[in-house]
């Protein structure tokens, strides 16, 4: 892996959990007495036909970003379970870990070809998923050499007035191989993510149990006689927006959205953005969706959760999903004391460039966010 093309892995200022670098080929840092550490490496392929600029993403625990870009960082956490999630614009790898005093506990994350929207987050080592441009590139390539192959071999002649039709159906045969080529690896990728995704870990809060299964549930827990399982898929789609131009969400620390809240029949369950199941008894149940919004900057008009309530049956003995797809949005602006009014139009020359780990001082003036369910 090459870090040239590639934004360098570099922290967020978060002073309350520390991160300490990894190079690659070093020995790992020590860990101050009674903590542990987690450590998540990301990196990606810089080939051609790979997806370039390789956009950054950032990587976080427990809810809060810790750094972003490519290679390989430490997070000091206190012993114990730790939700750790690898974002761009949204949420592409969820890992719950149990770490003990002194353990070093190790994950890697693999950014996605081209053609695939979410990379993996794993034990390592990770493997790239997707596809890229090369077969489409070698189709033309064989688009445009078959007549020239026919003419030139005398094909065409032997073949007389069928040339076209000879020409047509090899275009079409190749055509249809490469479709079969792509089809095969996506499908090749859907089981790696399958097989790379972690076990079911149920999770307890003083106020409620879940279960997470992840990004990819690698298996669904069975409803057991008598109960019933609610499947939740909470989805973000999260965007960053400053005078109106777009920011890349990753390398700004107010492209985290917070994680949603969950209430059922009242009561608070543990959630994050990823795929939850619950036991519940059959019947229907009400449910409440929370999305809370970041902090913001003083002075800037309040914002108030966004709250979906929603009466979901599930039958006995099996499990019903619901689906919660969220676009949130974030605007920001900067923080005029660190500008004056000259570099303030050098800041927003350089939104466009925002990918390359540009972090203007900002602070968050509003959020929104808008929740579609659909019960499966």
């Amino acid at each position: 892996m090459k870090l040239a093309d590639m934004v360098e892995a570099k922290p967020f200022a978060d002073p309350a959990v520390p991160v300490l670098p990894w190079p690659e080929g070093r020995a790992a840092p020590a860990l101050p007495p009674g903590h542990g550490g987690i450590s998540v490496r990301t990196w990606n392929n810089t080939r051609w036909d790979y997806n370039r600029p390789a956009r950054p993403r950032a990587v976080g625990i427990d809810d809060r970003p810790l750094w972003h870009g490519y290679g390989r960082m430490v997070a000091v956490v206190a012993p114990g379970q730790h939700l750790v999630e690898v974002r761009r614009d949204h949420v592409e790898g969820s890992r719950l870990v149990e770490v003990a005093a002194g353990e070093l506990v190790e994950l890697e994350y693999a950014a996605p070809h081209g053609f695939a929207l979410d990379g993996v987050l794993t034990a390592p080592p990770s493997r790239i998923v997707g596809t890229t441009l090369r077969p489409w590139l070698l189709f033309l390539v064989f688009l445009a050499a078959t007549p020239v192959v026919l003419s030139r071999s005398g094909a065409s002649e032997s073949l007389g007035g069928a040339t076209a039709a000879v020409s047509a159906g090899l275009i079409l045969a190749g055509l249809l191989v490469t479709i079969a080529w792509q089809v095969g690896v996506r499908r090749r990728g859907e089981r790696y993510r399958a097989e790379a995704a972690d076990e079911p870990r149920p999770v307890t809060t003083a106020s409620g149990t879940g279960v997470l299964l992840g990004h990819t549930p690698r298996r669904i827990p069975a409803a057991q006689a008598g109960r019933a399982g609610l499947l939740i898929d909470a989805r973000l789609a999260h965007t960053v927006r400053m005078n109106g131009f777009p920011v890349e969400s990753s390398t700004s620390p107010h492209g985290w959205a917070p994680r949603p809240r969950l209430w059922i029949d009242g009561r608070e369950h543990p959630v994050s953005w990823a795929h939850w199941w619950y036991m519940l008894a059959p019947g229907t149940h009400e449910i409440r969706f929370e999305v809370p919004g970041p902090a913001l900057a003083a002075g800037a008009p309040g914002c108030e959760p966004a709250r979906t309530s929603l009466n979901v049956e599930v039958p006995d003995g099996s499990t019903r999903r619901l689906r919660m797809d969220v676009e949130a949005r974030t605007e920001v602006q900067p923080v005029r004391e660190n500008y004056d009014d000259a570099s303030l139009v050098d800041v927003r020359a350089r939104l466009a460039q925002s990918y390359q780990d540009w972090e203007a001082p900002t602070a968050v003036a509003g959020f929104t966010a808008e929740t579609t369910p659909a019960v499966d």
